[in-house]
């Protein structure tokens, strides 16, 4: 009767330390949730710094090309411009002979392609230049804001690193000191488990070992007593509790 009595009294340890267990095993599954929520979250800013990184390269490299392109149009222009000026002068040292017939061919063609005619291609390539011109300050501007662009992302991408690895280093800290203060309240727990268990197999032994005198059969006895067995039990219970640590 003592013995249940004593096993009664154990069991809100027992109660306990399950309680405790549970405890830890939800305290480790939401420390883990939360890693993997850090780490969705990382993954998600560096995707974006990604995209952002590519952009600005794609923009570089559409840049460059306009650059290319810029510089292609301008010898296409300047080849241009040689050759009008060529033919402006073919033209006055043609009409500069004495002996060119006013009614011949090469006289008509001549009055065709003007000084006037000249005159109007020469302001077109003026106006060519002045478009070149302003897609040359077009693509400046947007040269110097790409590079500009570039260095803005790579200074706020270090800033987030850094501030990134702060946030981390904090919540480790955080999950240290709480995986910390878990142990210490298992170590307790289990030094009272101990203790209790020790003194309650004293007891059953002590209470055996009267009943039973000290011969060569009370180990045997105590063995096979239900008070033994009982004591097997609760051991065995209170191992698999703590084993969900």
């Amino acid at each position: 009767m003592q013995c249940l009595q004593e096993i009664n009294a154990l069991k809100p340890l027992i109660v306990i330390t399950r309680a405790t267990a549970d405890a830890s095993s939800t305290s480790t599954q939401s420390a883990q949730l939360q890693c993997l929520a850090l780490l969705k979250e990382l993954d998600e800013k560096n995707c974006t710094l990604k995209e952002n990184e590519n952009l600005v390269n794609r923009l570089g490299k559409l840049s460059n090309n306009l650059q290319k392109d810029l510089q292609v149009w301008e010898y296409s222009q300047k080849q241009l411009r040689e050759e009008v000026t060529k033919t402006e002068c073919d033209i006055k040292e043609a009409l500069a002979k004495p002996d060119l017939s006013k009614d011949s061919e090469l006289r008509k063609l001549l009055d065709v392609v003007s000084p006037k005619n000249i005159e109007k291609i020469n302001k077109l390539l003026v106006v060519k230049d002045e478009e070149i011109g302003k897609l040359r300050d077009e693509i400046r501007i947007m040269s110097t804001h790409w590079k500009l662009k570039a260095k803005d992302l790579e200074s706020r991408k270090q800033r987030r690193v850094d501030q990134e690895l702060k946030k981390w280093v904090l919540k480790l800290e955080f999950y240290l000191q709480e995986s910390h203060s878990q142990t210490q309240k298992h170590q307790l727990m289990g030094g009272q488990r101990d203790r209790t268990l020790k003194e309650l197999k004293e007891q059953l032994m002590a209470k055996l070992h009267q009943k039973n005198g000290p011969s060569s059969n009370g180990k045997r006895n105590f063995k096979e007593s239900t008070g033994f067995k009982i004591l097997v039990f609760i051991s065995m219970l209170i191992l698999v509790v703590f084993s969900k640590r």
